[in-house]
């Protein structure tokens, strides 16, 4: 009669190499995967605004460039929208923008502060402002479907 011997991969680990880091960056690396992942959605800039107290230099004709961190930056106009996936939610995260090829302004944010994985983040054409907030799934990227 033969047995299926079942060995849970961190015994394997420390049975074979009899190192204790071994086991700790196995944990982490199982730790990182059960880990939720954000999602920041970036909507495209609103047509047929008013940009009366807008200072930045903005036009409605205007393209603005989002990074997050390292990632790769998206354009975003009022015929262009972006979404930032697979964020870490318990990291602090760097946002730059910039209009038209000129920096505009940076910030960082965590998903713990805002208390939600799905942030939306949007710009208001009258003040010349971007804004970062919570949403939830109801708020569709219109990029994913």
């Amino acid at each position: 009669m033969k047995h299926k011997l079942s060995v849970h991969p961190l015994v394997l680990v420390l049975a074979v190499f009899g190192q204790p880091f071994l086991l700790l960056a196995v944990e982490s690396q199982d730790q990182a995967r059960l880990e939720p992942l954000g999602l920041v959605c970036v909507d495209g800039i609103s047509k047929n605004e008013r940009w009366d107290a807008n200072q930045t230099g903005a036009t409605e004709k205007s393209i603005f460039t989002v990074q997050i961190d390292d990632l790769a930056p998206t354009q975003i106009s009022t015929a262009s929208a972006g979404v930032f996936t697979n964020l870490s939610t318990s990291a602090k995260h760097l946002v730059k923008i910039s209009v038209d090829g000129r920096p505009l302004t940076s910030f960082r944010f965590t998903f713990q502060e805002s208390q939600s994985d799905h942030l939306r983040l949007w710009y208001n054409p009258f003040y010349g402002t971007w804004s970062l907030s919570p949403t939830d799934k109801r708020h569709k990227c219109a990029y994913l479907q």
